[in-house]
């Protein structure tokens, strides 16, 4: 699997705000997990589909060169929660504030909260290039060459 490292990082990235998540609601209203947590509410819950996206993204490469169907759904769940992410991060940006309610320039929380932003086009870039723009996929699932 190419870019091995990014998708490691994204799926750590997962579990480590689950766990976070699980052990002190503190993380509740920091930026990138706030939208997963009200769309997942309450933040246990949140911790525990945090914790299962990464479980599945683990899964998803080892059996990437085994099935790459399986493996492209079980990365799913990472590629939803980064959304959430991202979305939360930009809906932050446009309102100059962060999700706790403090309020600072939109470069600000531009330049705090890019990473995510990153996280999240670089996780895409590297599912499609693992799955060739999804034609291998395609391929080996309707057996055309």
């Amino acid at each position: 699997m190419r870019y091995a490292l990014t998708i490691w990082t994204i799926i750590l990235l997962h579990i480590a705000w689950g766990i976070f998540l699980f052990l002190n609601g503190a993380p509740l209203y920091t930026t990138s997990i706030d939208g997963i947590v009200r769309f997942f509410h309450p933040y246990q819950f949140s911790a525990a589909v945090l914790i299962f996206a990464g479980l599945c993204g683990i899964l998803g490469v080892r059996l990437f060169e085994k099935n790459p169907s399986i493996s492209l759904a079980l990365f799913t769940p990472m590629q939803f929660l980064l959304l959430l992410s991202e979305l939360t991060v930009l809906q932050a940006i446009w309102k100059a504030h962060f999700a706790d309610g403090v309020i600072r320039s939109r470069y600000f929380i531009a330049a705090d909260q890019v990473y995510i932003l990153i996280i999240g086009a670089l996780f895409t870039y590297c599912i499609f290039i693992n799955y060739n723009g999804l034609k291998k996929l395609w391929n080996t699932s309707t057996g055309l060459q």
